[in-house]
C-alpha cells in the first residue's frame, strides 16, 4: 500500500497503485484499483497545524478519489477539518466563509479549475486557493496564479511543503482581512469618549490627559486590567494635534512572534513564501497619527530593538527590505506589568522602557475611587439601554449597596460584564441584588473609603466582615489596635480574620 514518507507520498510496493500525487488517470476510467490509504502512524517529522491555523476548515476539490482521500487523511492527521468536492460545481455550492483554504485541481470534468477559482474569488476574495497540478497541467496552474491563486504545487508534491503552504495561505488571508478591517476603522470617526467620575483621582487623570494631548512625546499608561487605559489613549489622540490623523492599535500579546513582526512593521514582496505584494505594517498605517501598543510588556524581547529604533530614529524597516522609511507617528503604550521589574529580570529592555516612559500616566483601579461607582453604573446602564432601545434600567437599594461594597478586581470591564448580565436577568427593568450575582463574601477586602454606602439588605455577617476589613485598613493592619477600636479582644479579631478568610488580604 502507499505510505507517507518524510519527503512526501511514495509507493510502498512495486505492485501498488501509482504514487498518490503523481500523474494519474481520472476517476471516471474503469478498472481503477481500490484507493490507497496513507499510513496513520505518527511521524516525528510531522508539522502540525499551529495555534493560528489548528482546526481550520480546508476544502479539497479533486475529482480523483484516491488523491482526495489521501489529502483528507493527511490534513485530518494534522488537526484540520476537511470538506470534499469532486468537481468545481459542487465546490462552489459548498463554499462558505468558514472555509480557510481551498486545494484545487486545475482540470476537472465539469468545470476548469480556472473558472472555479474565479467563482470562488468573486464571492470569497480572501480565501486562499492552492492549485494541485499534474506535470501536464502546469500552464493551467500558472494561469491560475495570474488570476489570484495563492500558490501551485506540482505532483508528486512534498508533504511538508504542502502543509507549509496551507498554513501560510491561511495566515496571509487573515492578515489581509485584518488589514482591510483596520483601514476601515482608521477611516471611520471615533465614537464619543469619556472617563466618568468626579473623584479626586479621576479629575487628576483627566487633567493629565488634557496636558499630554497638547504634547507629542511618547506616553506610557499603566494600570490594572479594565481600568480604562485604552480610553485614556484615545482621549489623548482625539484632543491633540493628531486628531485628524489615524489612530491605530495593536495588542502585543494577541499574535505569535512572526505574525506580530509582520503586523507591526509590514513586509516587501518576496520577503517570505506567500508575500506576493508589498504590505505596510501598522506603524506605516499610523503615519501622521497615533500608534497604540496595547500590553507592551508582552512584546517579544527580540522585537524590542526594532521598536526602540522606531522611537529613536523615527524610521521603520519592513521585513525583507534593505532600506528604512521615515514615519511621523506618536506612540502610546499601555501595560499592567511593572516594566522596571521586568527590566531587572531581563524580560524587557531598559532603553526601550526609558523611551516609552517619557510621559507616564497611571490609571486608578475602581477600588481607589469608589465614590465614582454610582456614576460609572449609570453611564454603563445608559449605554446598555440605548443599545437595546430599552427604557433606563434602575438599581434597587440592595443592588446599589452591593455595587458600592464590591471591590471590582476586574475594574470597569468587570462592571460592564456584571451589568450586562444583570440587565438581561432582571424583570421590569429593575436590577436587584441577586441579578448582579456578586460574591460579596469573597470580596470582603472592599475599599474602606466607601463608608457612606447604605447597609440595607446586607446580612449581619457581611456587615461584621466589612467593619473588620475597614477598621484593619484604617489601623494599618494592626490587629491589637483594630481590636481596641471595635471593642473586642485581639483573639476575636484573629478568629474573625480566619472565619472570613481574610488572611493575607488586609
Amino acid at each position: 500500500m502507499a505510505s507517507i514518507d518524510q519527503g512526501g507520498f511514495s509507493a510502498g510496493h512495486a505492485t501498488a497503485v501509482a504514487p498518490i500525487g503523481s500523474n494519474r488517470p481520472k476517476a471516471a476510467q474503469p478498472g481503477r484499483p481500490s484507493p490507497s490509504m496513507p499510513d496513520k502512524s505518527p511521524s516525528r517529522h510531522r508539522t502540525p497545524a499551529d495555534s493560528q491555523t489548528k482546526a481550520a476548515l480546508i476544502m479539497v476539490v479533486i475529482d480523483d478519489d484516491v488523491t482526495r482521500l489521501a489529502l483528507r487523511q493527511l490534513l485530518e492527521m494534522e488537526g484540520y477539518r476537511v470538506v470534499e468536492a469532486d468537481g468545481g460545481v459542487r465546490a462552489i455550492a459548498r463554499m462558505s466563509n468558514d472555509i480557510a483554504c481551498v486545494l484545487l485541481d486545475p482540470i476537472m470534468p465539469d468545470m476548469s479549475g480556472l473558472d472555479c477559482l474565479r467563482h470562488i474569488h468573486k464571492q470569497f476574495a480572501d480565501i486562499p486557493v492552492i492549485m494541485i497540478a499534474d506535470a501536464g497541467e502546469i500552464p493551467e496552474a500558472v494561469a491560475a496564479l495570474k488570476e489570484g491563486a495563492f500558490e501551485h504545487l506540482s505532483k508528486p508534491w512534498n508533504r511538508e511543503e504542502l502543509l507549509i503552504r496551507i498554513r501560510q495561505g491561511i495566515r496571509v488571508a487573515r492578515l489581509a482581512a485584518d488589514n482591510r478591517n483596520l483601514r476601515q476603522a482608521v477611516n471611520s470617526p471615533m465614537p464619543p469618549l469619556t472617563l466618568v467620575g468626579d473623584s479626586t483621582a479621576m479629575k487628576a487623570v483627566r487633567k493629565e490627559i488634557g496636558t499630554f494631548a497638547q504634547l507629542d512625546s511618547t506616553v506610557l499608561i499603566t494600570g490594572a486590567a479594565g481600568s480604562g487605559k485604552t480610553i485614556a489613549a484615545q482621549l489623548i489622540h482625539v484632543n491633540g494635534a493628531r486628531a485628524a490623523g489615524p489612530f491605530v492599535s495593536l495588542n502585543c500579546g494577541a499574535l505569535p512572534r512572526d505574525l506580530l513582526e509582520d503586523e507591526l512593521f509590514g513586509h516587501v514582496r518576496g520577503a517570505f513564501a506567500g508575500a506576493s505584494s508589498d504590505r505596510p505594517g501598522r506603524v506605516e498605517i499610523a503615519d501622521g497619527g497615533t500608534l497604540l501598543l496595547d500590553e507592551i510588556g508582552e512584546l517579544p524581547l527580540e522585537l524590542q530593538p526594532k521598536l526602540l529604533s522606531l522611537l529613536q530614529e523615527h524610521t521603520v524597516q519592513r521585513i525583507g527590505s534593505k532600506s528604512a522609511t521615515r514615519v511621523d507617528v506618536r506612540v502610546i503604550a499601555t501595560t499592567d506589568h511593572d516594566l522596571t521589574s521586568m527590566c531587572r529580570q531581563g524580560r524587557f529592555r531598559e532603553g526601550l522602557s526609558f523611551r516609552l516612559n517619557v510621559l507616564p500616566l497611571s490609571m486608578p483601579a475602581v477600588k481607589d475611587h469608589p465614590s465614582d461607582i454610582p456614576a460609572l453604573t449609570a453611564e454603563i446602564l445608559g449605554r446598555i439601554a440605548q443599545r437595546r432601545n430599552y427604557p433606563p434600567f434602575i438599581l434597587d437599594a440592595d443592588a446599589t449597596s452591593a455595587m458600592g461594597w464590591y471591590e471590582w478586581p476586574g475594574n470597569v470591564r468587570e462592571m460592564e460584564n456584571v451589568l450586562q448580565r444583570a440587565s438581561a436577568r432582571c424583570k421590569d427593568g429593575i436590577i436587584r441584588r441577586q441579578d448582579l450575582m456578586l460574591n460579596l463574601q469573597a470580596t470582603a477586602t472592599a475599599t474602606g473609603g466607601n463608608g457612606g454606602t447604605e447597609l440595607v439588605g446586607m446580612t449581619l455577617s457581611e456587615i461584621e466582615c466589612r467593619a473588620i476589613v475597614q477598621t484593619l485598613k484604617h489601623c494599618g493592619g494592626n490587629r491589637a489596635k483594630t481590636a481596641r477600636q471595635l471593642g473586642v479582644s485581639e483573639k476575636t479579631i484573629y478568629n474573625k480574620i480566619k472565619q472570613f478568610n481574610l488572611v493575607g488580604t488586609v
